[in-house]
């Protein structure tokens, strides 16, 4: 684990038992208050479509909750002494959850942005499994020509080649949405970056039509991961 006093990002994803979606609902969906107060420095929680979250259509059982803290140490303390996430785990019958260290972030999220710390250097951001985080909010007039480019995008992601694993959530239906990608390397990402053809096509349309009206791109060293989220095991990422 990281050691490290820049802010560090998590991530909490969990499928609940239909008996038990009150617990999904109360748990984290109305409790971000209570994460600031235990050390947050924002928060941001979200539904998940069908299939693998990219989906139009809503799954009511998997929710996902994106936090940034002041510090590894913070978010490790709250993780293991909060009842919110003891309850979780208790309750749902697939949870993972990522530990991240920023070092690149442009754009901001509901007008919050990432601060990254001067101590993460070029050599350290090449080597090992990343995530990366791509959030907008999607003007209602390219609502329809976002949707219909989902996707195409989604089934080159989960393609060979393509991310380890990716987590789509929203914040509002159809509006405000996020996705999570764990890569084995930044060299495979920008692999697929440049070379996806319906990634490549959004990109294009996105900075042409104005797509959105608040975006963020941020990438992050993976530096902890555990649980099981859309069949991954996270711990097998990290041993790559």
């Amino acid at each position: 684990m990281i050691d490290s006093l820049s802010p560090y990002a998590s991530v909490f994803v969990a499928r609940y038992p239909w008996r038990s979606l009150s617990v999904g609902l109360s748990s984290l969906a109305f409790d971000g208050t209570y994460l600031r107060d235990a050390g947050a420095l924002w928060v941001r929680y979200g539904g998940t479509g069908a299939g693998g979250g990219f989906s139009a259509f809503p799954d009511f059982t998997r929710y996902a909750c994106f936090m940034l803290w002041p510090s590894a140490a913070r978010w490790f303390e709250a993780l293991e002494t909060l009842e919110m996430f003891r309850r979780i785990r208790e309750v749902a019958t697939e949870w993972g959850v990522i530990g991240l260290v920023p070092y690149r972030c442009s754009g901001t999220w509901c007008g919050e942005s990432i601060e990254i710390g001067e101590e993460i250097n070029a050599e350290f951001r090449l080597e090992g499994p990343i995530a990366v985080l791509t959030r907008a909010t999607i003007r209602m007039k390219s609502l329809y020509s976002f949707w219909r480019k989902v996707a195409p995008v989604y089934r080159e992601l989960s393609a060979p080649g393509g991310a380890l694993c990716a987590i789509g959530f929203g914040e509002y239906p159809w509006i405000r949405q996020a996705t999570l990608s764990l890569w084995s390397s930044e060299r495979a990402m920008t692999g697929f970056a440049y070379q996806a053809s319906a990634h490549a096509e959004v990109v294009r349309r996105t900075r042409k039509e104005n797509w959105y009206s608040e975006d963020m791109f941020a990438r992050f060293k993976i530096d902890y991961a555990s649980g099981v989220i859309y069949d991954v095991a996270l711990s097998t990422i990290l041993s790559r």
